[in-house]
């Protein structure tokens, strides 16, 4: 620090720390969120889970399908009987009756359960892909955070480990002029006593720009490289807060979701009502007897064609229970609803007004650097006349480390805050900060299983 001015843009960027010998170097912010988007093992569950969601449409879809099986059966049959009479004859027949069948059977008519199924299947879909969004957006909002949060550690320990060398120099500086009698003991106490200090704090840095590098790993799958300053997607920010607030309400995942889980809530409570209602099946079935009533080489052909109308009577009340419990679903799902708008709105408000004020907190913190490093300069040359003491100087020597401490973190709190406040209103995703990484398309597999009739591979 003596002698020398370091610029306020120097506290953004990746600053070469030094972690057993190994630099952490960096990557930019849109390199690490790619890597997130790909490799991030919640954002592939998810999209797992997305997937297995669309199998509920085919299997609606089921309803309105024919089922069809064939059977086929053998065995032996011995027969040992005596014939009334005088001689009392016995009598030993034996078998190997068999046959087979094929049957088809369709439902016509089930109180429009299968209609309702579909159009549930489809709003859980949907509700699902919208899930898929949010664990995306909460993924690359958790990737922004791991990613600064290792910038701004970085920097710190840097300004730590700068610090404690500044200080070193002033303990020996402090000794020289001990022995020319220009300052006391007690000087010199103070001076080691800042850097004791100072080393305390550094290993603190240290130990925070661990934790900040495991988070890295953690969210974005690779140990940091090289971290270059993030930019603010500037033309995703709302100018205003009630644009924030129509932005989420027209885009949020959690919204959104919310909704459709309402429609599905609404189908449910007609699928149990339509279990009221009569239902109508068909069915047809035929096919070979052998060696029936004990008689080899005996064949016939059974072919039998039916119809058959259920009507519900009582079941012992439980679907009028079941109906009753979903109609309480839906009251449940459009409670959730609303609560969900409100959460985001809550979430829209905070980020918005981080958001504002971070933009003022980092011009201030600006101003406390450059101040800090004037007054520090006027107190060294002062101190250089005997005017001031070791106190004095290790005093503004603090105030100016703690000052330029403040604008790193300033810098990223006003880059965390642009990002909540792109989040909060739903828009933060792959396709809207343009990464360079194929999106993935959850109608993709949705089209390939949704009319699908055989096979176990989508």
């Amino acid at each position: 620090m003596r002698g020398r001015k370091i610029s306020l843009s120097s506290f953004a960027i990746c600053l070469s720390a030094m972690l057993h010998g190994a630099p952490v170097c960096a990557d930019s912010l849109s390199d690490a969120l790619a890597r997130a988007y790909v490799s991030n093992p919640q954002l592939r569950a998810q999209r797992a889970d997305t997937r297995a969601t669309d199998e509920t449409l085919p299997q609606a879809l089921a309803g309105y399908r024919p089922n069809a099986l064939v059977a086929v059966d053998g065995g032996l049959l011995r027969e040992n009987y005596a014939v009334p009479g005088p001689r009392g004859q016995k009598v030993n027949l034996s078998s190997h009756p068999g046959g087979g069948y094929v049957q088809l059977s369709q439902n016509v008519f089930n109180g429009f359960r299968t209609q309702n199924q579909v159009q549930l299947a489809q709003s859980q879909i949907l509700s699902s892909r919208e899930s898929l969004r949010y664990t995306e957006l909460s993924v690359l909002a958790n990737a922004v955070a791991a990613y600064m949060n290792t910038l701004r550690d970085t920097a710190i320990y840097r300004l730590r480990s700068n610090n404690v060398r500044v200080l070193e120099q002033q303990v020996e500086d402090t000794k020289t002029r001990l022995r020319c009698g220009e300052v006391t003991l007690t000087d010199l106490a103070q001076a080691e006593a800042a850097l004791s200090q100072g080393r305390v704090d550094q290993t603190g840095a240290l130990t925070n720009l661990k934790s900040s590098i495991a988070s890295y790993v953690q969210v974005i799958g690779d140990e940091p490289k090289s971290l270059t300053p993030a930019k603010t997607p500037a033309d995703l920010l709302p100018k205003t807060l009630d644009l924030a607030y129509q932005l989420a309400d027209e885009d949020h995942p959690l919204v959104l979701s919310a909704r459709h889980n309402v429609d599905v809530a609404h189908q449910a409570v007609k699928v149990s009502e339509g279990q009221l209602l009569p239902s109508v099946d068909v069915s047809a079935r035929s096919g070979p007897r052998y060696n029936y009533a004990s008689v080899e080489k005996q064949k016939y052909y059974d072919t039998t064609i039916s119809a058959q109308i259920s009507i519900p009577l009582y079941d012992s009340g439980t679907t009028y229970s079941e109906i009753r419990q979903a109609k309480e679903k839906l009251g449940q799902a459009e409670a959730v609803s609303d609560q969900y708008r409100y959460q985001v709105h809550a979430s829209v408000a905070t980020s918005f007004a981080a958001w504002e004020n971070s933009q003022k907190i980092i011009v201030d913190a600006g101003r406390e650097v450059q101040q800090s490093e004037r007054a520090l300069a006027g107190i060294r040359e002062e101190a250089r006349l005997g005017q001031r003491t070791t106190f004095d100087v290790l005093y503004a020597e603090q105030s100016l480390l703690n000052a330029r401490i403040t604008y790193v973190s300033a810098q990223h709190d006003r880059t965390i805050a642009a990002f909540s406040l792109i989040a909060s209103t739903g828009r933060l995703s792959a396709e809207t900060l343009g990464l360079n990484v194929p999106l993935y398309n959850a109608a993709d597999h949705y089209d390939r299983v949704k009319d699908k009739w055989f096979g176990t591979n989508p």
